[in-house]
């Protein structure tokens, strides 16, 4: 899969209350040649980053965010992304990065509007391949 329509200079919010795989999944990002990173340990954390770099003019333009985390949640914070006012907030594209597959929670991510959901342990070529399919569709509905 090429990244040929995808910006390697994207931002990249990485949301995970463990850091383990927070810095893991940094780390498969740089081995795919991704060079923008924030990350956040929870969801409301992560509001106030992208709230933050939206306030600037540096918008975050992907969210990778597990779905259990203290505080706020990965999928309370899909809500509050799709409900921002501020359309680079809200227009985000979301992915789900979690070990959790139970249905409820697949259905309610889907319900508020997730882009896509990957499940870990996630590695530098699978990560590759679900990012340059969901760019190259991407790309095709906005354009």
């Amino acid at each position: 899969m090429s990244f040929k329509v995808l910006n390697l200079n994207l931002k990249i919010l990485v949301v995970d209350d463990v850091e383990l795989f927070r810095l893991a999944m940094v780390d498969n990002l740089k081995t795919i040649g991704f060079r923008n990173f924030l990350t956040a340990e929870n969801g409301k954390k992560a509001l106030t980053l992208l709230q933050d770099e939206a306030a600037i003019q540096e918008p975050v333009e992907l969210i990778l965010s597990d779905i259990k985390m203290p505080e706020m949640d990965g999928i309370n914070l899909l809500r509050q992304v799709r409900a921002h006012p501020v359309k680079s907030i809200s227009k985000v594209p979301f992915i789900i990065t979690s070990a959790v597959t139970e249905q409820g929670e697949v259905l309610d991510a889907i319900k508020y509007g997730v882009n896509d959901y990957i499940i870990k342990p996630v590695s530098a070529d699978v990560l590759k391949l679900k990012l340059a399919t969901f760019f190259n569709l991407w790309q095709k509905m906005v354009s």
